[in-house]
């Protein structure tokens, strides 16, 4: 049985949840990576273009990353 309030209870998992969110996510073998800072280039939005369509990949204000067709 734990002894630690709420309050602690809470700051354990939010520090929990923060280490987990900083962790790189696994990398299958053999698929290229790019990181989304040399893909962006300083910029908060690019356009991708893949056969006839074009995709703009956007940074939000939470630093994370939206694709709109």
């Amino acid at each position: 049985m734990s002894t630690n309030s709420p309050d602690t209870l809470s700051r354990e998992v939010a520090t929990a949840g923060d280490r987990e969110a900083a962790l790189p996510a696994a990398q299958p073998a053999g698929l290229k990576t790019l990181d989304s800072h040399e893909l962006m280039q300083g910029a908060d939005q690019i356009v991708i273009t893949h056969g006839e369509h074009a995709y703009r990949l956007r940074v939000t204000r939470n630093q994370k990353l939206i694709l709109h067709k």
